[in-house]
C-alpha cells in the first residue's frame, strides 16, 4: 500500500487570513489544523465536508471549524471557488474574551446541528471580506507600531460577526446526502473507530470487494478508506488528549499496536508528536 499524503499547514502567526478566488485547488484532501478556522464561502461550484456531513453551500456560508474536525472542500466544476478563510489560536480567543463575551461560543453551541456554519447577510459578507484582506495584508507587511493590536481587534470583530448567528439554528436546504453505501461506511467507522480498522475487515463486513469499496469512497469523499480512517483516530486522539488523557492512556484506548506507531500516525497527520500537542492545548 502506498504511504498516504495529508495536507500538513503550519502558521507561523497566531492569526492567519487568506481571501483567494482560483479556478481550481492543488490539494483538496480531507485535512484538520492545531488552529481553528473560518471559511467563508463566496461563489463557486462545490461541496464541503465535515466529518461526515456532506454540504452545498450558498454565498454567506461561514464554516466554523474547530481544531479535531476531519474537513476539506470538493470543486465540482471549473468554475471559480472565491472564499475569504481565518486561521486562528484558539487560546488568542479566549484571551480577547470577556466575562460576558465568550468569543469561542460559536464554535460550541452547536448541540444537535448537523454542522458547524452560519449564514451571513451581504453587509456582513462584505466586513468579513474586507477584514480578512486587512489581516492578509499586515501579516504579509513588516512589523509597525500597533500591529498585533489591530489584528486582534480585527480577529475580534470577525468572531463577533460569527458569534452573531450563533444561535440562529440555520439549516441549509440543499445539504447533500452521501450514497446510501458510503454513509454505511462512515457509521461502521464510527462506531469502530477505538479498535484496529482495515480495508480487509471492511470488505468482508460489507461482503464486497475492498478495492471497489475504497473507489466508491474515493469517488464521493476525495480521499481513500485508509485515510479516512487514519484522519478521524488522530481526530479523536486530540479531543481524548484534551480531556487529560496522556498519550500512553490514548494510544491503548484507540487499540494501536504499540506506542510508535500510534505517534507516528499523530505525527504524520499533525507534524507533532502526541506529547508536544498536549504540551501545547494545556
Amino acid at each position: 500500500m502506498s504511504e498516504p499524503q495529508y495536507i500538513v499547514e503550519h502558521f507561523s502567526n497566531r492569526v492567519f487570513c487568506s481571501y483567494a478566488k482560483t479556478k481550481f485547488l492543488s490539494n483538496e484532501m480531507f485535512h484538520m489544523h492545531n488552529y481553528y478556522e473560518m471559511n467563508l464561502f463566496l461563489k463557486g461550484d462545490m461541496t464541503f465536508f465535515i466529518d461526515d456531513i456532506k454540504i452545498q453551500p450558498v454565498r454567506g456560508t461561514l464554516f466554523l471549524i474547530d481544531s479535531t474536525q476531519v474537513h476539506g472542500p470538493k470543486l465540482l466544476s471549473q468554475n471559480e471557488y472565491e472564499r475569504a478563510i481565518v486561521h486562528f489560536d484558539p487560546k488568542l480567543a479566549l484571551h480577547l474574551s470577556v466575562s460576558q463575551t465568550d468569543l469561542l461560543h460559536c464554535f460550541s453551541n452547536f448541540d444537535g446541528r448537523t454542522s458547524k456554519y452560519v449564514i451571513l447577510d451581504e453587509k456582513e459578507i462584505a466586513l468579513f471580506s474586507e477584514l480578512t484582506k486587512e489581516i492578509e495584508k499586515m501579516g504579509q507587511a513588516s512589523t509597525f507600531f500597533g500591529k498585533e493590536v489591530l489584528v486582534n481587534a480585527y480577529l475580534a470583530q470577525l468572531l463577533v460577526v460569527a458569534n452573531r448567528h450563533a444561535d440562529e439554528g440555520i439549516q441549509l436546504d440543499n445539504s447533500v446526502e452521501h450514497s446510501e453505501m458510503i454513509r454505511n461506511i462512515l457509521t461502521y467507522i464510527n462506531s469502530h473507530i477505538k479498535e484496529k480498522l482495515s480495508l480487509r475487515k471492511i470488505e468482508k463486513e460489507f461482503l464486497m470487494n475492498k478495492h471497489y469499496l475504497n473507489r466508491l469512497f474515493k469517488k464521493e469523499l476525495g480521499i481513500s478508506i485508509y485515510q479516512f480512517i487514519i484522519l478521524k483516530k488522530v481526530s479523536l486522539a486530540k479531543q481524548l488528549l484534551a480531556q487529560g488523557y496522556s498519550p500512553k492512556q490514548v494510544y491503548i484506548m484507540l487499540d494501536y499496536q504499540d506506542y510508535s506507531t500510534f505517534s507516528r500516525a499523530f505525527k504524520k497527520v499533525t507534524d507533532t508528536s502526541p506529547t508536544t500537542y498536549t504540551k501545547s492545548i494545556l
